[in-house]
């Protein structure tokens, strides 16, 4: 199985709560940038699934949070 089935870290492997991770960061900006079909952002995971692993949204999170990977949101 792609990314194998599971959370990296805790190994949760309930497929409501996996997110397609990047594993060197990047979501944000490739979220961001020139627009992808969803197809073409599947076929990248297919192409180069080193660049990426599957995480629980609990500890995708974490990640994001331990790396600083959060983007500050302005108040409205």
């Amino acid at each position: 199985m792609l990314l194998g089935g599971m959370c990296e870290r805790c190994k949760n492997n309930d497929m409501r709560v996996l997110q397609i991770d990047h594993v060197n960061g990047g979501g944000y900006a490739a979220r961001k940038g020139p627009t992808k079909s969803p197809q073409s952002a599947v076929r990248d995971v297919f192409k180069n699934p080193l660049k990426y692993q599957l995480l629980c949204a609990n500890d995708n999170w974490i990640k994001r949070w331990e790396r600083g990977e959060n983007k500050p949101r302005l108040a409205a």
